[in-house]
C-alpha cells in the first residue's frame, strides 16, 4: 500500500486553491503524569508495548535533592500510567523509590527503542550520554534489556562522537539498519546522522539539517527525534528560540517547540513549515496544566488501534536553563494526531483541485483522508507510449459519476454511479483527481505506486515497476 501525505507537490499533476497548513494535534488532557517525586524537565519519556499486553514507559526525573535517576511506569492503555514497583525484580541499593531503576550519575537519557532485528537478550537498547565535565566532553554509552528492568552497560562502544542527548533512530527497512538522527558535537546544534545495524559499528557522521535563513533570527535546531510512518520517515525538528541576545553560550531563556520534517530515507531531509507543530504554550494546554508550558520535548511515537498518531513528550512551566536545576515544574503528557493528519491541504470555502501524478495501480480502491462540505474523485488514465504522462478522463469515473460526500472520514472509499470501480483498471496508469469544497485533505492510501512521467512510459511499454518515489 502506498501513501500520499501531501508534504510537498512533487507527486502531483495539480493543486489549485488548496493552502498547505499543519493538523492540530490534541493534547490528552488525563494523561498528564507525575510519579510524585520527580520532575521530568529533560527530554522523556519512552514507551513500549510488553509482551504481557501492558505499556511501559521508560523516563528520566531529577528528585527534589537535585539527582537525576531512571524511573519505569505501567499502564494498562497506552495513555493512563503509575510508577511500577520494581523492587523484586530490580537490584539496587540505595533506591529512592520502589520504580526506580538505577541512578544517572551525571548526563541524560538520550533514546529507548525496542530492536527486534538483533540478539533478543538485548532487545532494548539505551543510549544514555554521560558528561565528562572536566575534559568538556560527552560519551555515548550504550546499556542493553531483555526486559526493561535489567540493564547491563556494553563495554567499549560509544555511539555518539561526543553529541549531546537529544536523538532521534528510525529502523531503515531499505537499508536493513538504524539510522541515528544526532549532534555533531556538544553545543553544536544542528542535526546530522550515524547508521548501525550491529550497535557495535557505527558509519560516520553525516550532516543532514539545521536552522537557515527561513527561521527567525537566532533559532537553532535543537535535535530531531523522528518515526517511520507507512514508508515515510517523519522528523519533529526541535526549535529553541526565545533566549535573550547576549554574547555567550545560549542556555538561559528561552523556549522549545517542535515543527515537522520529512524524508524518504531517513538520511536526507526536507524541513515542512516554519511554525510549531506541537507546542506547550497554547491555550489548550495552558487550561490544562493551569501554566504555559515554555518546555516541549517531543519524546517518541506510538501508532494505537485507530490508526492515530500519540506523541509523547516531557513539559516544563520554566524556560530553558532554569528548568533543567528546578526540580519541580517538569511533566509528562500526551499529544494525539488523528490518523495521517500532520498536514493538509485546505481549499476554505472556494472548490479546491487536487491531481496525483501517474500511479501504476496494482488492486483495489483509493482510501481517502479528508472532512469536507463536499468531496468528488475523477480519475484519468495515460495509455501509449507518451512520455509526457498525458492523462484522459476515463469514461464512467467524472466527478458527475461519483457520489459526493460530505463529512469527516479517515477512509472515505469513492462510488460511481456507473458501477466501475478503480479495482476495474488495475495494471494500468491512472491519476486521481480530487474536488474539496469547504474542505480539508489529508492523505490518499492505495495498493499503488506513483511513477514520474518516464517511469509511466516504461511501464506501459516494457512493464518495468517505477523505483524512484
Amino acid at each position: 500500500m502506498y501513501k500520499y501525505l501531501f508534504f510537498d507537490d512533487q507527486k502531483l499533476f495539480n493543486r489549485e486553491k488548496l493552502e498547505r497548513a499543519y493538523g492540530t494535534p490534541e493534547l490528552i488532557a488525563d494523561s498528564i503524569f507525575h510519579d510524585g517525586i520527580s520532575s521530568t524537565s529533560l527530554r522523556t519519556p519512552f514507551v513500549f508495548k510488553c509482551d504481557d499486553g501492558r505499556y511501559r514507559m521508560i523516563y528520566q526525573g531529577k528528585i527534589k535533592e537535585g539527582t537525576d535517576h531512571c524511573f519505569i511506569a505501567v499502564s494498562d492503555d497506552g495513555i493512563h500510567f503509575v510508577p511500577e514497583d520494581v523492587t523484586d525484580r530490580s537490584e539496587l541499593a540505595d533506591r529512592v523509590a520502589s520504580h526506580e531503576l538505577f541512578k544517572i550519575p551525571s548526563g541524560e537519557i538520550a533514546e529507548v527503542i525496542e530492536d527486534n532485528y538483533n540478539d533478543a537478550s538485548e532487545r532494548y537498547k539505551m543510549l544514555l550520554c554521560e558528561v565528562d565535565g572536566e575534559n568538556f566532553a560527552i560519551h555515548g554509552v550504550l546499556l542493553t534489556s531483555p526486559d526493561l528492568i535489567r540493564w547491563t552497560k556494553v563495554e567499549g562502544v560509544e555511539w555518539n562522537g561526543g553529541a549531546e542527548p537529544i536523538t532521534g533512530i528510525v529502523y531503515n527497512k531499505k537499508r536493513e539498519c538504524f539510522t541515528i538522527l544526532l549532534r555533531p558535537d556538544w553545543g553544536v546544534r544542528r542535526v546530522g546522522y550515524v547508521e548501525t545495524k550491529d550497535w557495535r559499528t557505527y558509519t560516520k557522521y553525516e550532516m543532514c539539517l539545521q536552522a537557515d535563513s527561513l527561521d527567525q533570527p537566532l533559532d537553532e535546531l535543537y535535535g530531531m527525534p523522528a518515526m517511520e510512518y507507512y514508508g515515510h520517515y517523519i522528523g519533529f525538528p526541535i526549535i529553541y528560540r526565545g533566549f535573550k541576545g547576549v554574547n555567550n553560550a545560549k542556555f538561559f531563556g528561552g523556549t522549545i517547540e517542535s515543527e515537522l520534517a520529512y524524508s524518504w530515507d531517513a538520511r536526507h531531509w526536507q524541513r515542512s513549515l516554519r511554525t510549531p507543530f506541537i507546542s506547550g504554550m497554547t491555550e489548550e494546554s495552558e487550561k490544562a496544566f493551569g501554566y504555559k508550558n515554555y518546555l516541549l520535548w517531543a519524546s517518541c511515537f506510538r501508532i494505537d488501534d485507530n490508526g492515530d498518531v500519540l506523541i509523547y513528550s516531557s513539559v516544563s512551566g520554566l524556560e530553558h536553563g532554569t528548568a533543567f536545576s528546578t526540580p519541580d515544574m517538569g511533566r509528562i503528557a500526551i499529544w494525539r494526531v488523528k490518523k495521517d493528519r500532520f498536514i493538509s491541504l485546505n481549499s476554505g470555502t472556494d472548490e479546491g483541485l487536487l491531481c496525483t501524478r501517474e500511479n501504476v495501480w496494482h488492486s483495489g480502491e483509493a482510501h481517502i483522508n479528508l472532512k469536507a462540505e463536499k468531496a468528488t474523485v475523477a480519475v484519468y488514465m495515460s495509455s501509449g507510449n507518451d512520455n509526457l504522462g498525458i492523462s484522459k478522463l476515463v469514461d464512467g469515473y467524472s466527478h458527475e459519476d461519483c457520489i459526493a460526500f460530505s463529512g469527516d472520514s479517515t477512509d472515505w472509499v469513492p462510488v460511481f454511479r456507473s458501477g466501475k470501480t478503480l479495482d476495474d483498471l488495475k495494471g494500468n496508469t491512472v491519476a486521481i483527481e480530487i474536488k474539496v469544497t469547504n474542505g480539508s485533505l489529508y492523505s490518499i492510501t492505495a495498493d499503488c505506486k506513483p511513477a514520474m512521467n518516464l517511469e509511466g512510459a516504461r511501464y506501459r511499454k516494457f512493464g518495468t515497476k517505477p523505483t524512484s518515489i
